[in-house]
């Protein structure tokens, strides 16, 4: 639930969770791993950068880490609700596609 106007605000509380979303090619260079583990990198020596995924993740995507920079930001607001109305928007259909790729529930466009 964002309380501010802070444009990146959910960017950054995901990758302090340690959870970037995909597609964020500014703030997950601050999630490293070592063993497996992920761990937050210190702001000053995570430059942004194209975002690095797991081998078997680039597989289920089709892409290659060369091509992962065209990858875009797959945050996506599906609801607002506001006291006297509700707003729903539907999923890009890049967004669909991953869901498709991932085998993830929402992966088709439901009808109209």
């Amino acid at each position: 639930q964002p309380m501010t106007a802070f444009p990146s605000q959910l960017l950054v509380h995901l990758t302090l969770l340690l959870c970037p979303a995909l597609g964020d090619h500014v703030y997950s260079a601050r999630v490293g791993t070592v063993l497996g583990e992920p761990f937050l990198l210190p702001a000053g020596s995570a430059l942004p950068r194209t975002q690095v995924l797991g081998e078997q993740l680039l597989r289920r995507l089709r892409l290659t880490q060369q091509l992962l920079h065209r990858l875009p930001l797959h945050l996506h607001l599906h609801q607002l609700l506001l006291p006297t109305a509700s707003l729903t928007a539907p999923a890009p259909p890049f967004f669909l596609q991953t869901l498709r790729r991932l085998g993830l529930p929402g992966g088709r466009q439901r009808a109209p």
